[in-house]
């Protein structure tokens, strides 16, 4: 009796192979996709009498689209918006991570890679997604970064279509992970110096997207040497509309460009 990976057929196991390939397609952590598929190929061939060029035939096609999804999934999801190169020199381009914290609070960082600016904040739970559609209003962020595991529906529906928005893994916005991660950044021993060291949830977003910065940035954050506390008291909140008509974020007449 032939050994049971022998009586598969060699198309059934090819298939086998490519239907991994393709789910690996919409996954983004190499090292797991590289052992997976090496597993997959080692099943393919166990046992098989294919010939090289029935397997070529059969794996190549599918492998090759696989592998642009892959990579361009790779590209997006592990920061392709932050590539300074495609960035508009004319303009701030700034990108958002946002933390949820006790009580319902929301926390806010901002950084531009461009210029190093890097500010934090808080939102209060009350009217909270009313204040979130202001500061994105306000600060017109380019990507978004939250936490995988958040969850909250009506929170998610606020940041449809604000910007392009990326997950991160949940350890990186753990207030103990993101506050050792600040300290470092900063080369700190604490953050009563810049006055956040009570600000828990605004604390988790900005270490947060450190973490996600120095993954897609590398060594490009020696110019981020700063943390600006922003407090929405000492500023004169405008709605989308209005600062659209006073063109504070871009002329009308680039908006209706946008549009086209």
């Amino acid at each position: 009796m032939k050994p049971f990976l022998e009586q598969w057929n060699p198309t059934v196991k090819a298939a086998t192979v490519l239907v991994c390939v393709i789910l690996l397609s919409v996954q983004y952590l190499v090292s797991l996709n590289l052992a997976v598929f090496g597993l997959c190929v080692a099943l393919l061939l166990a046992g098989s009498r294919c010939g090289l060029r029935r397997l070529a035939a059969l794996l190549l096609p599918a492998g090759m689209a696989a592998l642009g999804l892959f990579f361009m999934g790779l590209y997006y999801a592990r920061g392709g918006a932050t590539d300074t190169a495609a960035l508009d020199e004319k303009a701030n381009n700034y990108i958002m991570a946002l933390a949820e914290g006790p009580g319902g609070t929301l926390g806010f960082a901002v950084a531009d890679v461009s210029t190093g600016e890097f500010s934090i904040g808080e939102l209060e739970a009350k009217k909270r997604l009313q204040k979130l559609s202001e500061e994105l209003a306000r600060v017109v962020p380019t990507e978004l970064i939250v936490a995988d595991g958040l969850k909250d529906p009506s929170l998610l529906r606020a940041l449809q279509g604000k910007a392009y928005l990326s997950r991160y893994p949940d350890w990186a916005f753990e207030p103990e992970t993101a506050k050792k991660n600040l300290l470092s950044h900063f080369h700190l021993k604490d953050l009563a110096g810049y006055g956040c060291e009570d600000m828990e949830a605004a604390v988790c977003a900005a270490g947060g997207l450190l973490a996600y910065l120095n993954e897609t940035q590398k060594n490009a954050l020696e110019h981020i040497s700063s943390i600006r506390v922003y407090h929405r008291s000492s500023y004169m909140m405008l709605d989308e509309t209005t600062r659209r008509n006073l063109e504070l974020t871009q002329s009308l007449r680039e908006g209706k460009q946008s549009k086209k």
